[in-house]
């Protein structure tokens, strides 16, 4: 399964970005959460055997850095 997914960034908004893994990952049937809190966006889904996260704050000086975090279990 492909989990984590190319995304050409340099012209999307953190909006896009976000909407982008959710997308990809409820398609995945992973079941999970949103926050979002003035710039910042925080994402949490979930499997049996796995848990990402997409975290990132937009609009800093040097750019959107986006951050995924993922654990993969065997069982």
């Amino acid at each position: 399964r492909h989990l984590l997914s190319a995304l050409r960034i340099a012209h999307a908004s953190p909006e896009e970005v976000a909407v982008h893994y959710q997308a990809s990952w409820k398609a995945l049937g992973l079941s999970g959460s949103s926050q979002g809190r003035e710039n910042a966006i925080m994402l949490s889904y979930a499997g049996p055997y796995e848990s990402l996260s997409l975290a990132f704050t937009a609009g800093s000086g040097t750019g959107t850095v986006y951050m995924v975090y993922g654990v993969f279990r065997t069982s």
